[in-house]
């Protein structure tokens, strides 16, 4: 959030709060693509200050914690059609205009694989004709496990098997932060965000469509989607102790 919004939702008496700098709200959730009182689902470990922010701006905005299984409604936003039903997430159809996914841990997992297609195909068929589905993964890099996360590469194979358009950028912290100035320095690797952006064409499909080309050839065996994907699946290799011998004298 920027700090005009912080200044102004303090001078009313009710500070918002958002550990997301502005221009990465402002990536997610572009104002000049949104129109007031759009409808917007936030799925994230803790959904309740983007959905603040987001109600805040104007927009129709409900958070989604799949973890706890909760359904997040802020003040002046009308309760969207999201709920879990024997502990599965029901979604409606062609529902919202946009859908922001935050630090899923599906996505963070393989992504050739049919558990995140599929994932990817609920989403995707949530949203409305010419909507998009915005995916924000946090990378935190170090020299011994570079790039600390998914290629854009990663994302764009991903969304190639719905035939949607995606586009994929990293968001630096900002220059406040001490490992901005590290990385300037060259003395670790820059940290950030990844934004995936999946725009939907306007003859979009039902969901029974975008299930079936998440399934389609399921028999396939695909490799991992990156290096760091096949690293974190790759057993920890223990090296054994060595043994001492003493000796009397």
């Amino acid at each position: 959030m920027s700090w005009w919004e912080w200044y102004c939702s303090l001078w009313t008496g009710d500070a918002l709060q958002c550990d997301l700098s502005w221009w990465v709200t402002r990536a997610i959730a572009p104002p000049r693509w949104l129109t007031r009182g759009a409808k917007i689902l936030v799925i994230d470990a803790n959904p309740n200050d983007l959905t603040e922010l987001l109600v805040y701006r104007g927009f129709d905005a409900v958070g989604l914690d799949a973890i706890n299984q909760r359904v997040v409604t802020a003040q002046h936003s009308t309760d969207a059609p999201v709920r879990f039903i024997d502990k599965q997430l029901a979604l409606p159809e062609h529902y919202f205009d946009l859908v922001i996914a935050r630090d899923l841990q599906i996505y963070r997992q393989d992504l050739s694989t049919t558990g995140s297609l599929v994932a990817s195909a609920n989403l995707l068929s949530c949203v409305k004709p010419g909507g998009r589905l915005s995916i924000l993964v946090r990378h935190k890099p170090s020299w011994q496990d570079r790039p600390g996360g998914h290629l854009r590469s990663c994302f764009q194979r991903h969304f190639q098997h719905f035939s949607v358009n995606c586009d994929a950028r990293f968001l630096g912290d900002g220059w406040l932060r001490w490992r901005t100035w590290n990385w300037m320095l060259g003395d670790q690797p820059r940290w950030g965000h990844l934004l995936v952006s999946a725009q939907l064409p306007f003859d979009t499909l039902t969901r029974v469509q975008w299930h079936e080309l998440a399934l389609a050839d399921p028999q396939a065996v695909l490799p991992a989607c990156c290096a760091w994907t096949r690293r974190r699946a790759a057993p920890a290799i223990v090296t054994p102790a060595r043994e001492t011998t003493y000796t009397s004298t």
